[in-house]
């Protein structure tokens, strides 16, 4: 828990001070974070979704008012959330996307 709340910060001091209304001054600018790991969304296609774990409650371009939990610097409230067959949640998550899935791998600790 303790790493986890260190390496958050550590990624947003990496990002800067920018007070952009943007992602710019996010370290990815494509971020979720989900029970407190962050993961970052790439481009790949994920075939084999599993369950849906829920939906971003909170988005914000603001790094400083981003919380710990379902919340996305770049999706929007709403946007599915699932588990990816053969992958712990820990490591990987799927993001619906125009009704595609596109994989968000956790922040290596």
């Amino acid at each position: 828990m303790k790493k986890t709340l260190i390496m958050i910060a550590l990624v947003i001091l990496t990002a800067g001070c920018s007070h952009s209304n943007s992602n710019e001054s996010f370290a990815f600018e494509k971020m979720i974070i989900w029970n407190q790991i962050v993961y970052v969304v790439t481009d790949q296609q994920v075939k084999k979704i599993d369950l849906l774990l829920g939906t971003i409650d909170e988005q914000s371009k603001d790094e400083s008012t981003l919380s710990n939990n379902k919340s996305s610097n770049y999706y929007p409230v709403g946007t599915e959330i699932y588990s990816i067959k053969g992958f712990d949640i820990k490591s990987a998550l799927a993001v619906k996307v125009n009704n595609q899935f596109v994989k968000a791998d956790a922040l290596k600790k």
